[in-house]
């Protein structure tokens, strides 16, 4: 699942990725057995992730430059991630632009 919030301000390289999947299923195994900081650390990545997506949905070019680099970086969704690359360049959105 990709709840890596955390690298939405930056484009994510797969060893972040990895980092960062490595993190959250710590986050949810605390979650799971009770830890309230994991559980709001975790329901804030979530949130993130969220409207991020939604922003990215509604065609704001850097929210959909940004969800496509964390997209890139999990190789599972390279499809969506292409296309969401594809239309924040077509936007203007220097770089989704430079990345093509």
């Amino acid at each position: 699942m990709l709840l890596m919030a955390t690298a939405l301000l930056l484009p994510v390289s797969s060893a972040l990725a990895d980092q960062l999947d490595d993190h959250i299923s710590e986050l949810k195994k605390e979650a799971d057995i009770g830890n309230t900081e994991a559980q709001k650390k975790l329901n804030k990545l979530t949130t993130q992730l969220q409207e991020l997506e939604s922003k990215a949905k509604s065609g704001d070019a850097e929210s959909q430059y940004k969800l496509a680099s964390l997209y890139h970086a999990y190789r599972s969704r390279e499809e969506e991630a292409n296309q969401l690359t594809l239309q924040a360049a077509n936007q203007g959105y220097v770089d989704a632009q430079r990345s093509m």
